[in-house]
């Protein structure tokens, strides 16, 4: 992070470089998206024609549901892990570790949710593609993009990823540079993270919603 050099020193600092954090955080949301994608619409989309089996044979669907949801919290909790521990290093982040690696777990738990709607309504072959370009999309909603009208991106995971990363790279630098002006250029809020990680996961758990309510009537007539 470099901003603008706190007063009176304003005029005499180095140029200020007001994107940084924003494409740091969108470049994350991208790769997560990307990375996990893939991976989430097999969490269901693999396993329809079981999930049609036993949905016959009596067996309660909402616990297959959950079951399968709870099966893929071990995969995205690694998944953050490897991703954070390799950023962390290479990128010589200033944001804490603990906050990193919530954040990026919390990217991976609204992408495998994402993926999952996905690979309900769209054939097999398609949904892995198709998941990731939404993803992408969802990405480029972090709020860096200061023409889309102010809002949209509140529905977007990214920019909760991103209010909550411009937190944790800006702490050590309130004391050098005028924090606050990037926040309002990107429409962002510091200090609270755990509102923005707290939506993170509602959002995850909204998607998993719609993807239990599609799994449940699509296809009835084979779940019987």
């Amino acid at each position: 992070f470099r901003g603008l050099v706190i007063a009176p020193y304003t005029s005499l600092g180095p140029s200020a470089e007001l994107t940084i954090v924003p494409q740091k955080s969108l470049y994350i949301a991208m790769a997560v998206g990307i990375a996990a994608a893939s991976a989430g619409v097999k969490a269901f989309g693999e396993d329809t024609v079981i999930f049609w089996r036993e949905s016959s044979a009596g067996h309660n669907r909402v616990a297959y549901f959950i079951g399968q949801s709870l099966a893929m919290i071990p995969r995205i909790a690694l998944g953050g892990l490897h991703f954070s521990a390799l950023f962390h290093v290479l990128s010589l982040s200033s944001i804490p570790f603990g906050q990193l690696y919530i954040n990026v777990t919390l990217i991976f738990y609204a992408v495998y949710g994402l993926a999952s709607i996905v690979s309900m309504i769209v054939p097999r072959k398609d949904a892995p593609l198709l998941s990731a370009v939404i993803c992408v999309i969802a990405a480029v909603l972090n709020g860096y993009v200061r023409s889309l009208p102010v809002g949209v991106e509140y529905i977007s995971y990214a920019y909760w990823s991103h209010d909550a990363l411009y937190t944790g790279s800006t702490e050590i630098f309130t004391h050098v540079y005028q924090v606050g002006v990037n926040a309002k250029l990107f429409h962002l809020v510091r200090d609270r993270l755990s509102m923005d990680f707290g939506i993170m996961f509602a959002i995850g758990c909204i998607y998993r919603v719609v993807s239990l309510i599609l799994l449940l009537t699509l296809n009835r007539d084979k779940q019987r």
